[in-house]
């Protein structure tokens, strides 16, 4: 298993989540402040994604293949599943 993924299943919790920061003489919330940054990533990714495809650029394979990529192995792009192994009542 990811050691990422691992470390966030031992070590995190919806205590430690909510523990306060101070950011710039504001107090927010670990765990706040962990979905503005994963919010702010998809945003600029997707901003990204859009201003180079209008280009007519290629698209780096952040995440894996892009679909042109998997268009020229030949094949269609994976359907993914979403399905996470925690239970985010019981915390991580």
């Amino acid at each position: 298993m990811n050691t990422l993924i691992q470390t966030v299943k031992e070590q995190w919790n919806k205590i430690s989540l909510a523990e306060e920061k101070d950011i710039s003489g504001t107090k927010i919330s670990k765990g706040d402040l962990l979905l503005f940054l994963i919010q702010y990533q998809i945003q600029h990714l997707g901003k990204m994604t859009i201003l180079m495809r209008q280009a007519n650029l290629k698209m780096p394979a952040i995440y894996g293949p892009a679909i042109e990529e998997w268009a020229n192995l030949g094949t269609k792009a994976p359907k993914y599943n979403f399905n996470y192994d925690f239970d985010l009542n019981n915390g991580l």
